[in-house]
């Protein structure tokens, strides 16, 4: 159950103010918001697959301390990049007649391939080699961000950047617990 919510916790901090989650939030305030977030999270669901079985693929083939190693500056060098990036424009959606279902899946397919919340998806699950607590967690964690982003979002636009840039400190912190404490 730690597990999980380590999960759950890292990457829903991981998703505050990413582009995925400003994606989400303006799809909504065009489409229907409960089929953007059935779409968002189905997309979701298919990409923190794709991270834990990523994961659990290098778990074998890399020795475990070597993969702890990693995953604490995995951490680290996620966290330093949300502290340090510029914020990156959502792309306007230009398909609004469009399913609001598949055009939320896929504009979050294509935003989470390669992004940094994926990586921290297979380095948790390289970290904990438990990959159905980090795979639920992991889309908890995604989907309350989303919700948040649909629902909240208005009212705290203007400290968004703050937000991402606290998120990075957490990430550092928790990087560097991993590497002292592993």
């Amino acid at each position: 159950m730690e597990i999980f919510f380590i999960s759950a916790f890292a990457v829903f901090i991981a998703e505050m103010g990413d582009k995925t989650q400003f994606g989400v939030f303006s799809l909504a305030l065009k489409y229907d918001k409960y089929r953007v977030l059935l779409g968002a999270i189905t997309a979701f669901a298919l990409m923190s697959f794709l991270a834990v079985f990523l994961g659990e693929v290098l778990v074998k083939l890399i020795p475990q301390n070597t993969i702890a190693l990693l995953a604490a500056v995995l951490f680290i060098a996620l966290g330093l990049f949300f502290i340090f990036s510029k914020k990156d424009s959502v792309e306007e959606d230009k398909a609004r007649k469009g399913s609001p279902f598949f055009v939320s899946l896929l504009l979050v397919s294509s935003a989470e391939i390669g992004d940094k919340t994926q990586l921290l998806i297979a380095a948790l699950a390289i970290r904990y080699a438990s990959p159905i607590p980090v795979f639920l967690g992991s889309l908890v964690g995604l989907a309350s961000a989303s919700i948040l982003g649909i629902f909240i979002a208005p009212l705290v636009k203007d400290r968004l950047a703050w937000i991402e840039k606290a998120a990075g400190l957490i990430m550092v912190v928790i990087g560097a617990f991993m590497l002292f404490f592993r």
